[in-house]
């Protein structure tokens, strides 16, 4: 069960790079669904916000095993990614996520301090 998440999110294209990014991004899904077949992650799922005058107007929410993403983000692969998504989008940023017990967890320790 997943225990970890991996937020991937940007903002938009750099200007210009439009329609290779939106190759790209089918390229990412293929990626993600070989993780997933090869149990790196256990799911995943493309998300595009509604315009909402934020700088947040999609993400990936890649689920998964604390252990694994370690594992995956040490690979030359994802490494590539990262560089390629710095550097074709903006407001590119891949942010880790607190999921089940662990979400609990930190909720937990969180009440311990209202409670102080």
């Amino acid at each position: 069960m997943a225990n970890m998440g991996i937020m991937v999110g940007w903002n938009r294209a750099v200007t210009g790079r439009e329609g290779h990014t939106l190759a790209k991004f089918g390229e990412y899904v293929v990626y993600l669904s070989r993780l997933q077949a090869e149990k790196y992650i256990e799911s995943f799922e493309p998300v595009l916000t509604r315009p909402h005058g934020g700088d947040l107007n999609g993400f990936f929410l890649i689920r998964g095993n604390r252990d694994k993403f370690n594992e995956l983000r040490e690979t030359d692969h994802w490494k590539d990614w990262e560089v390629w998504g710095a550097y074709n989008m903006v407001g590119f940023g891949i942010v880790e996520c607190l999921l089940g017990a662990d979400m609990t967890d930190s909720l937990q320790r969180f009440g311990k301090l209202l409670k102080a």
